[in-house]
């Protein structure tokens, strides 16, 4: 009875507690492009559709429009999104800082504890002159980790802050996914009357005592409003 009390225990604090397990998006000799490059939330007892519903919200919450920003979309599965951010930085040629366009097209795709979240493609919108563009308009950008080791110091700055300033945002948003995956899996009170119940049938199939079953109500009960 104490090792089944206990793994309920355990539940309710990996649900509180347990935080993803990620890395930054980074442009290092070992992940020398940016575009492809994906992170993995892990989450103890995190459904696919937990997942999938914690990364909608955060879609509904960064962007003005969601409906338009989704380009492609599987329920519990999978997700694609356009959409677009400035970057900022002080370019060679500009007075002071300027800030240049970026469309980004992400993906995740979701399994039970996880979810994987990945650059599928940059684009700039350039004017001449930055970066050695000479033509403005918009364009592929892959910041890489040989742009950013040039001689031409002037050039190998401008590379090495757009690259900067991309890599900012796109971590901001990894972090409050991440702060979404906490909240959302905190125990609830429906959370914790879903498990109850899963319990109580439990008892009925007579896998488990009343005895064993009133120690775990004792606990969840506390949850329940």
């Amino acid at each position: 009875m104490k090792a089944l009390i206990i793994q309920v225990l355990l539940l309710i604090s990996l649900s509180c507690f347990s935080q993803s397990n990620s890395d930054f998006f980074t442009i290092s000799e070992k992940y020398p492009r940016l575009v492809g490059q994906s992170m993995t939330f892990r989450q103890n007892n995190m459904s696919t559709q937990e997942g999938y519903d914690v990364v909608k919200k955060w879609i509904n919450f960064t962007y003005n429009n969601p409906n338009v920003v989704i380009k492609s979309e599987i329920e519990n599965e999978y997700i694609r999104i356009t959409g677009s951010t400035d970057v900022c930085w002080e370019a060679k040629g500009f007075m002071g800082l300027h800030c240049f366009n970026q469309n980004h097209t992400l993906t995740f795709e979701f399994k039970n504890n996880e979810i994987k979240f990945q650059i599928f493609q940059l684009e700039m919108d350039w004017l001449p002159g930055t970066i050695g563009i000479q033509q403005d308009g918009i364009k592929n950008y892959n910041p890489t980790y040989n742009d950013m080791q040039m001689s031409n110091m002037r050039k190998r700055k401008d590379h090495t802050d757009a690259a900067t300033s991309t890599l900012a945002y796109l971590n901001e948003y990894a972090n409050e996914i991440e702060n979404l995956i906490k909240k959302s899996m905190t125990m609830t009170s429906d959370k914790a009357l879903a498990e109850l119940k899963r319990q109580k049938d439990k008892l009925d199939l007579e896998i488990i005592s009343q005895a064993e079953y009133d120690s775990i109500k004792a606990v969840l009960i506390k949850y329940i409003k």
